[in-house]
């Protein structure tokens, strides 16, 4: 009997993680878009609400009525993790597509039942009527497209329902009839912040996504440092659940502080089991890793195109010189462009190598392996997992 109890145990532990993990890997998800995850979630959502709100300090929500799940995370803002177009290569969002994307979910939520020229045609007039909106036509091809990306995410996340049509095909003939059918629910949820837009002072993002609680002010009395630590913890758990890797020099020293006592030590790795992570320590950072890859969104190397494949040469050269400045890292990848005719034609074009590089960097930024400092760009301490190494072999050599 006592078995049996240890492996329903056992078996409850990973079903609560792997709702965390996809929780993190899909931070909304919808019964219509994704019902094996809604379920996987759903199944073990009050374990999962609580571990996200000790070590997180973040809330797990689900609506039963739009059978939703919603994971409300409070990040400092970071132009690293933008959102990325649900189709092709998986480029990041541009403001004209974050713009478009919020113009579309306006509209929708005034009219949750509409064709996606009517759609096209609302967003053309908004834009015309608020300069400080961006332009919009609806018959400009690459307007189309950048409309069709934040369409297709809104669907991707079960906001929106494509229930005729392509939005594909009208990407290509705006005259295709192509009927959207929209969650309010969903749709409502899609903003995180902790205040509404409306109250931001000068249009700063950072006072959007900045955690109230987190703001103390007594921190030196009793109380205030019992609150204080419960921030470290957060703080430092949003990192780690959020990004690659965290470095340690990315660290200030009451967080390095934290990380180094004991309590701290021991609630990073408590985090990561009842997830079912692995949480690896090294000289120059820590990272949580998912054997079973549920809580990953993007690879490296991986699939992804010519831009994965010069940033893997990228940041072969900052191995062996630790820095370079990015005008050296352009005159590298030309260099290999010209003694490779058949690779990365799409790059070819004046200033074609300069954006190549723009983009590997971006990719290395995005996942902990290099950073750029002005004229100077520089290999992170997580890049050395990349070193290629001589092979090594036991016994005797084959002959």
């Amino acid at each position: 009997m006592a078995n049996v109890k240890n492996l329903l145990a056992a078996e409850e532990a990973r079903g609560v993680g792997r709702a965390v993990r996809t929780a993190l890997r899909h931070p909304l998800i919808t019964h219509a878009a994704r019902p094996e995850e809604y379920e996987a979630v759903h199944r073990h959502r009050s374990e999962a609400a609580k571990w996200f709100s000790y070590f997180c300090g973040w809330k797990l929500e689900s609506d039963h009525r739009s059978a939703s799940i919603r994971l409300y995370k409070l990040v400092e803002p970071d132009t690293r993790h933008p959102l990325k177009r649900p189709r092709g290569a998986r480029a990041p969002f541009d403001r004209r597509r974050y713009a478009l994307l919020c113009l579309a979910a306006a509209e929708l939520l005034g009219s949750p039942a509409i064709l996606l020229t009517e759609l096209s045609e609302a967003i053309a007039h908004v834009c015309g009527d608020d300069p400080a909106l961006p332009e919009y036509r609806p018959g400009h091809g690459p307007h189309r497209t950048e409309l069709v990306d934040a369409v297709l995410f809104l669907e991707s996340g079960g906001a929106v329902e494509i229930i005729d049509g392509s939005a594909h095909t009208w990407q290509s003939d705006e005259h295709q009839a192509v009927l959207l059918r929209a969650n309010p629910a969903v749709l409502m949820s899609l903003l995180a912040s902790p205040q509404p837009p409306s109250r931001a002072e000068g249009r700063d993002v950072a006072s959007l996504a900045s955690d109230p609680k987190h703001h103390i002010e007594d921190a030196d009395s009793e109380s205030g440092r019992t609150r204080y630590n419960i921030v470290l913890r957060q703080r430092i758990m949003r990192r780690l659940a959020d990004t690659a890797v965290v470095h340690f020099d990315e660290l200030d020293d009451d967080e390095l502080a934290y990380l180094g006592s004991l309590t701290g030590g021991r609630q990073v790795e408590q985090a990561a089991k009842q997830a079912g992570m692995v949480c690896e320590w090294r000289t120059d950072g820590i990272m949580w890793i998912d054997p079973d890859r549920i809580a990953t969104d993007y690879d490296f190397p991986g699939p992804g195109g010519t831009a994965k494949q010069a940033a893997l040469l990228v940041l072969h050269h900052l191995q062996e010189v630790r820095a370079a400045a990015p005008i050296e890292l352009e005159e590298r990848l030309r260099r290999h462009l010209d003694g490779s005719p058949k690779w990365a034609k799409e790059y070819r074009a004046p200033g074609g190598a300069a954006r190549l590089v723009d983009e590997a960097l971006a990719i290395l930024a995005d996942f902990g392996l290099a950073r750029r400092d002005g004229a100077r760009v520089e290999a992170r301490p997580a890049a050395d997992r990349y070193r290629i190494t001589e092979p090594k072999t036991s016994g005797s050599e084959r002959q």
